[in-house]
């Protein structure tokens, strides 16, 4: 695996929830052939590896989908209105170029909005409302969205952005890295722990999960199906070292290394798995940093309730910008929760487990 082609090409693919094909479809090429993968009818990937033992079973997952928007009418001028789908700020949105995926392909866009010229006094500086914004396609007519784009309500939308890796050679800027770096984490953890020669003392079910962003419909899907004993999430946690944050408020830096997350609203984590592996990142010389998160979810919120509780802990490599069009991530940081996860893997025996969690 050729490391930044695979990142550009998770962070490059078209996954709004319910549309993650395209995500799946390139982790199944770097996984299917080695590791036994199933479909549910949700959309869910899950790919399995034997260790030296059947038990414990630890679960790895990440979800495969990323914010986006959907067509929901077509003006008779050939404008579109539109919903965002999951959590978008619609300032973030103003002016953003798109693409909406129709039944002939990607038709190229822009959300447009009215001009400070043409609003009232003081208007300029008005946070819009979503039912203020439209997509232009540069169509002139609803038929024209219709029989040459091939658009209709329905249809979802991305941001257009280019993949780039920055002057320094450590910052890779793309859309979705949350959560496609925690995807990328959990197929190179995987390939990682099959090629190397220590081996792991567990099986390992590996989940991509769909829908993530609208209330992790997919963890929801497997999550009494899978009977895991331990579980990491791995994610894009939002990054909080923007200019106007204090020093001791920080806890997603990036740079800094692997998140560790010990609490958000959705879920508090494990205590004996986190300091297990807090005590790991450690003794392997793992950049980590720990956070309490005051809102957000993931994934963890509906996995760690299955069956009869799964001890869990979300494992995050920080993504400045989240939730926005571009955003940031730090090779460094993204080698750090690989390094984390692939060691856990290693080290979490039957044995292991049943001490941190007695």
């Amino acid at each position: 695996m050729e490391r930044i082609a695979f990142l550009e090409s998770l962070s490059s693919a078209f996954g709004v929830s319910g549309a993650e094909g395209e995500v799946m479809a390139i982790l199944d090429g770097q996984l299917k052939k080695k590791f036994a993968g199933t479909r549910d009818r949700l959309g869910n990937r899950v790919y399995t590896k034997a260790g030296g033992s059947e038990s414990p079973s630890i679960l790895l997952a990440a979800h495969a989908d990323e914010i986006g928007f959907t067509v929901q009418a077509v003006h008779a001028r050939g404008y579109l209105s539109f919903l965002p789908v999951g959590s978008w700020n619609p300032l973030c949105a103003v002016g953003m170029p798109v693409r909406v995926k129709g039944k002939k392909g990607l038709v190229e866009g822009v959300i447009g909005s009215v001009p400070p010229h043409h609003q009232p006094k003081g208007g300029g500086g008005a946070v819009p409302e979503w039912q203020d914004l439209w997509i232009d396609l540069g169509a002139r007519d609803a038929q024209e969205v219709r029989d040459v784009f091939g658009v209709r309500p329905g249809d979802m939308i991305v941001p257009a952005v280019t993949f780039r890796s920055l002057a320094d050679g450590r910052t890779l800027m793309g859309k979705a890295w949350d959560d496609r770096i925690g995807c990328a984490v959990m197929a190179e953890a995987l390939l990682r722990l099959e090629s190397g020669k220590r081996g792991h003392p567990n099986s390992i079910c590996a989940v991509a999960t769909v829908q993530e962003e609208v209330g992790s419909r997919g963890a929801m899907a497997v999550a009494d199906r899978i009977e895991a004993d331990a579980a990491l999430i791995l994610e894009g946690a939002p990054a909080d070292d923007f200019p106007s944050a204090a020093d001791w408020q920080a806890q997603a830096r990036m740079g800094r290394g692997v998140q560790i997350r010990s609490y958000d609203p959705s879920m508090i984590a494990s205590p004996g798995l986190r300091d297990f592996l807090v005590g790991l990142a450690e003794k392997e010389r793992i950049p980590w940093q720990v956070a309490v998160r005051r809102s957000g979810g993931t994934d963890g919120g509906a996995l760690h309730k299955a069956g009869q509780g799964v001890p869990t802990v979300v494992l995050a490599v920080p993504v400045r910008y989240a939730h926005n069009a571009v955003g940031y991530i730090d090779l460094g940081d993204y080698e750090a929760c690989l390094r984390l996860v692939c060691a856990a893997c290693r080290q979490l025996s039957g044995q292991v487990l049943e001490a941190i969690l007695d």
